[in-house]
């Protein structure tokens, strides 16, 4: 329990611990992005953009958006395991006059065993108008989101 006294109080051993976690998360999400930069070579580009995603608990992840490839790509790290008959899923949110998320889906996100997750979404027609991405568990075939939102971002 890093820098934690073990006659600390439970919650502040607890704390210790869960920023331990989210930050050996963080760097294993960082080198997973170098690797991606040395096979792929860096993402360059006058439109390509980068956004964070804010989660719960040890979730964190980063959006590339290349709007000259038409793509989305994401890097998610931290996520846990789900139980039997679950699955993270990417919701796209475009707003409906400026009040209403109407959100479609933007494909089921495939998590290694150590919670991580990579996927590009191929971004539609009316792109522009995608405000949220939102990642949420949820059963197989889900056609809106009920479940937790796990992560989000403002695009």
């Amino acid at each position: 329990w890093i820098g934690t006294s073990v006659h600390a109080p439970q919650s502040e051993r607890v704390a210790a611990v869960d920023a331990a976690a989210r930050q050996e998360a963080r760097q294993r999400l960082a080198q997973r992005i170098e690797a991606a930069k040395q096979t792929h070579g860096p993402a360059e580009g006058p439109d390509l953009r980068y956004a964070a995603m804010k989660g719960e608990a040890a979730a964190h992840g980063y959006i590339a958006r290349d709007p000259s490839a038409r793509q989305w790509h994401l890097l998610i790290g931290g996520l846990a395991e789900l139980p039997e008959g679950r699955a993270y899923h990417v919701w796209l949110g475009v707003e409906d006059d400026g009040q209403q998320v109407k959100w479609t889906s933007g494909g089921v996100l495939r998590v290694d065993g150590q919670g991580s997750a990579s996927m590009v979404i191929s971004m539609p027609d009316d792109s522009q108008s995608v405000a949220r991405l939102m990642v949420t568990d949820e059963r197989p075939g889900a056609e809106a989101p009920t479940g937790r939102p796990h992560l989000v971002s403002d695009l």
